[in-house]
């Protein structure tokens, strides 16, 4: 079985259900699903194994995408619980102070909205009156959007889920989307100074995660929707600021990556391998090219097994 990936989690007080976000109770029913039916390897067995060639059709390891704080709080005492060790891949923007625009849109979209569709209607409609914006070759691609074309492994996203992101990271300049978010937070008076201190993981809690045995690795500097107007210096520098920044505080050099979207391809895969690390996670199933290119699924396709609860999917 694939690696199996996590990202929100929420527990109604200060982490608001969101898409593909679930509580303690459901993460708890995921595990023992896998004790039961699978051998959970920390990460660092998982990956010997994949080096060797020596993994088993049911042997599973966990991971955690974006360095949220949410994991810290709900999952990690989970995984404490049953010793299980786990890799958690950071992006390290906020650790500068910076106010990370993907973590604080995301946590706007729910906190703000009771109803995700609210957002998507409110959002489309001010970019369609946004002339500068929205062009005819924008409207064409829109009107044209095909749900099955667009990250087919992301079974768990509805249609509006995948137009969004398709609109977003293939486009919007980063520029315009930031500027349409703005203008949305500012009429729902949105504050995100007043949720910093709860949205991301910093330099303590990671440590922490690293001296009770967990992996820590990349996910770019900044985590970047795509990558497509990026240019090379761009990408290695998302790479290796967020590879200096994490060997400042662990005792080891990072050696594993998870891609941010599941974006790369083989000049990623080169930098990669310029800057030292020697593992790659993808969010995809499917034939794998080497250690670079190893699988996951979403924790999503496992409740769909056993019957759990999901947010937003």
């Amino acid at each position: 079985m694939p690696g199996i990936i996590f990202h929100y989690f929420h527990d109604y007080k200060d982490y608001f259900p969101s898409q593909g976000s679930i509580d303690s109770v459901s993460f708890e029913k995921i595990i023992c699903y896998l004790l039961n039916h699978y051998t959970i390897l920390s990460i660092e067995e998982y990956i010997a194994k994949c080096k060797k060639g020596t993994l088993k059709s049911n042997e599973v390891c966990l991971t955690f995408d974006d360095g949220i704080k949410s994991q810290y709080i709900i999952a990690e005492p989970i995984l404490r619980k049953y010793n299980i060790k786990a890799g958690f891949f950071v992006y390290t923007e906020p650790w500068d102070g910076t106010l990370s625009a993907l973590e604080v849109h995301h946590d706007f979209r729910f906190s703000c909205y009771g109803d995700v569709l609210d957002f998507y209607n409110e959002f489309f409609c001010l970019l369609s009156r946004n002339r500068e914006i929205y062009t005819p070759a924008i409207e064409k691609r829109i009107k044209e959007f095909k749900y099955e074309d667009y990250k087919s492994y992301c079974t768990w996203h509805t249609y509006e889920d995948k137009l969004f992101r398709f609109t977003r990271s293939k486009l919007l300049k980063k520029e315009e989307y930031n500027h349409l978010i703005e203008q949305m937070m500012e009429k729902k008076g949105y504050n995100p100074q007043k949720r910093k201190d709860i949205l991301w993981m910093k330099e303590k809690e990671i440590i922490d995660l690293e001296s009770q045995g967990h992996l820590i690795g990349l996910h770019s500097h900044t985590h970047p929707t795509s990558f497509d107007n990026m240019s090379f210096q761009n990408i290695y520098d998302e790479f290796k600021i967020n590879y200096d920044m994490l060997k400042s505080v662990l005792t080891g050099n990072p050696i594993a990556v998870a891609y941010p979207c599941g974006n790369y391809d083989s000049q990623i895969e080169g930098i990669m391998s310029q800057i030292g690390i020697t593992v790659g996670f993808k969010a995809a199933p499917g034939i794998e090219k080497g250690l670079l290119d190893l699988s996951r699924i979403n924790h999503t396709e496992v409740l769909k097994t056993i019957g759990g609860i999901c947010n937003g999917n």
